[in-house]
């Protein structure tokens, strides 16, 4: 399928690097239709360093698995021996300073959604801003500790730097995501609504020098 993005010849370009954070395990029928329910693949938590040469800022979408697993809920923790089996030794901050990049330099966390092999450690960028997608924080808030229930981590949205978007800020479409959001306002990065994986769950799609990376 071709996509066809409001993207002009001239726009600015970002640089995409994908980190490693971790790895876990899904079941067969989590990832393919007609999948097996009773094996499982070790697939990779991925994060991706965003930099927009333009503005010299830095982001993150996504953060792979917090390498403090006794961070997460009990609910999710139950069912890490039995299905996830996570592994992680060096988290997206340990990678980025291990290159000469501080934590402190990322002003943008972006999440795809907040499920636990996605969201990390937000405490680690305090600097940051975290974006989530529209519906996002009504679907799983109040969450673990509040709710001792919850599978999801009231951490992963910290006070006082937290954004969702709204109505407003999807002022374009990209392809057949009638609601995008021009992330940094140059055409360099489309924050596509893209609900179904979850509610709020949201698609990074950046223009780089060699095309668009989804």
């Amino acid at each position: 399928m071709e996509i066809q993005a409001p993207v002009p010849e001239s726009t600015p370009t970002v640089e995409i690097y994908a980190i490693k954070a971790g790895t876990v395990h899904l079941l067969e029928h989590m990832i393919f239709e007609g999948g097996n329910s009773q094996t499982s693949k070790e697939l990779p938590a991925y994060s991706y360093y965003i930099y927009h040469p333009s503005t010299k800022t830095h982001a993150l979408f996504d953060l792979g698995l917090n390498k403090e697993l006794d961070a997460y809920s009990t609910s999710i923790k139950n069912d890490f021996p039995k299905v996830f089996k996570p592994k992680n030794t060096e988290d997206v901050a340990d990678v980025l300073e291990r290159h000469n990049i501080p934590a402190s330099s990322i002003t943008h966390v972006i999440f795809s959604h907040p499920h636990f092999d996605h969201c990390g450690d937000p405490a680690r960028f305090p600097n940051a801003i975290v974006t989530v997608g529209q519906g996002t924080q009504a679907f799983v808030r109040p969450a673990f500790p509040i709710n001792p229930d919850s599978r999801f981590l009231e951490a992963t949205f910290p006070e006082g730097r937290t954004r969702e978007l709204n109505d407003e800020d999807y002022t374009t479409s990209v392809g057949p995501y009638k609601k995008a959001h021009d992330f940094f306002g140059d055409g360099s990065l489309y924050l596509l609504d893209a609900p179904g994986h979850m509610a709020g769950h949201q698609i990074g799609f950046a223009k780089t020098e060699k095309g668009f990376v989804i």
